[in-house]
């Protein structure tokens, strides 16, 4: 859990910070269920109103992921994939800072990365974890979403019906 617009990343020596209106906290899980297949999924939660540049942020992180669900078609290369949402998230004035993304099934972290340097070629059953990490100025933090991704005949599904955008508690 962190505040993106602080970028205070939670660990047990900052425990007493209270939490602010204007805090923004991105909450992960990546847990395995019964069978043993692994699932990623991270949201944004807002206490207020959004800054205008992290909001932005926010959108294009959502852009970036949707962008993949798109273009991930059996036969494209990962690392094209990658190049694309890299491209995608500077042309909008900000820059990847974690991970794109990665293989995931009964290990958390599978191959193949997300990374312009991988060559392998997308195949129908292939899931990713999909977690566009967009890092701005101060003002407007960084934004991660992560979802997890099976590539189809026509694109990648998100196996969750959530929606992406922030979520705002009052």
């Amino acid at each position: 859990m962190c505040s993106a617009r602080d970028r205070v990343f939670f660990d047990p020596s900052a425990a007493d910070r209270r939490l602010r209106a204007d805090d923004v906290l991105i909450v992960g899980v990546e847990a395995a269920g019964p069978g043993g297949c692994w699932a990623e999924h991270a949201r944004i939660l807002t206490f207020g109103r959004l800054h205008p540049e992290f909001a932005r942020a926010c959108r294009v992180a959502n852009g970036a992921a949707a962008l993949f669900a798109q273009r991930a078609r059996p036969g494209a290369t990962v690392g094209e994939l990658a190049t694309e949402l890299d491209g995608y998230v500077r042309q909008e004035g900000f820059a990847v800072g974690h991970t794109l993304g990665h293989g995931i099934g009964s290990d958390l972290l599978e191959w193949p990365p997300i990374a312009d340097s991988v060559h392998a070629r997308v195949r129908v059953g292939m899931a990713f974890a999909l977690h566009p990490h967009v890092v701005g100025t101060q003002e407007a933090g960084s934004a991660y979403v992560a979802d997890v991704l099976v590539v189809g005949r026509d694109g990648a599904h998100m196996l969750s019906n959530r929606d992406r955008e922030p979520w705002r508690i009052p």
